[in-house]
C-alpha cells in the first residue's frame, strides 16, 4: 500500500508545482482522453482492425453505478464500434446502459435519450446536431455541451442508478424530448 500512496502524493506535488491549484482532484480529470481515433504507426497492427478506434468515452458516473451515460455521436452497438468519437462533429443524444463501453463486448439493452429545439426529429440521423466543442465539459461527474442548432445546453450528471439532466433553452418555442431503445437486431421499443 505505500508504493500507491507515494506514487499518488508525487502527483499531487507535482500537479501543485506545476501551477494547478485545485483542491477537487476531479478538476484535472478529462473523461474525452482516448475517445479519438490512434495515429500511431502501429494502431491496429495486431488485431481484427477495430484496435485504432478510440474505445473510451466520457461517461458520467459513480463508482460501481448501475448505469453510466454518455453522449452519443453514433447510432450503434456494433462490437469494436463506441457511441462516441471526439472527431465526430454532431450529437445524437444521450446514452444510458449499465455497461456501457466501447469495447469489443457488446452492450445490449441501451436507450438514448435525446432533446431538441423546433420540429420532431426521431431517427439519430435526423436528430443529429451540431455540438459546440469550445463549450464542453467532460468530467467524471458532470458533462455539459451547447448545441447551436438547438439553442440550448444540455448537463448531467450521473448517479447511482439514474442521471439528473438540465436543458436551458435560449429561444422561445416547442422543446421534445426523444426516447430510442438501442439494439443492432432491431428489437425494443418505446
Amino acid at each position: 500500500m505505500k508504493p500507491i500512496l507515494i506514487i499518488f502524493s508525487s502527483v499531487v506535488l507535482s500537479l501543485s508545482s506545476c501551477g494547478y491549484t485545485s483542491e477537487n482532484l476531479l478538476d484535472y480529470v478529462d473523461t474525452r482522453v482516448g475517445t479519438d481515433a490512434a495515429v500511431t504507426r502501429t494502431a491496429g497492427l495486431f488485431g481484427k482492425g477495430s484496435e485504432e478506434h478510440g474505445q473510451t468515452l466520457p461517461a458520467v458516473g459513480v463508482p460501481h453505478g448501475m448505469n453510466l451515460w454518455t453522449a452519443q455521436t453514433r447510432d450503434t452497438e456494433e462490437k469494436c464500434v463506441a457511441p462516441y468519437y471526439y472527431a465526430d462533429s454532431l450529437l445524437q443524444g444521450f446514452r444510458n446502459s449499465h455497461w456501457i463501453v466501447g469495447g469489443c463486448t457488446q452492450d445490449y439493452g441501451s436507450m438514448t435519450l435525446h432533446v431538441m429545439g423546433g420540429g420532431l426529429r426521431t431517427s439519430p440521423e435526423s436528430r443529429a446536431t451540431l455540438l459546440e466543442r469550445s463549450s464542453e465539459v467532460a468530467r467524471p461527474e458532470y458533462y455539459s455541451v451547447y448545441l447551436p442548432d438547438e439553442k440550448l445546453k444540455t448537463e448531467m450528471t450521473g448517479l447511482s442508478r439514474a442521471a439528473i439532466f438540465r436543458f436551458s433553452y435560449d429561444a422561445d418555442g416547442r422543446g421534445h424530448l426523444v426516447v430510442n431503445p438501442n439494439s443492432d437486431e432491431g428489437q425494443g421499443f418505446c
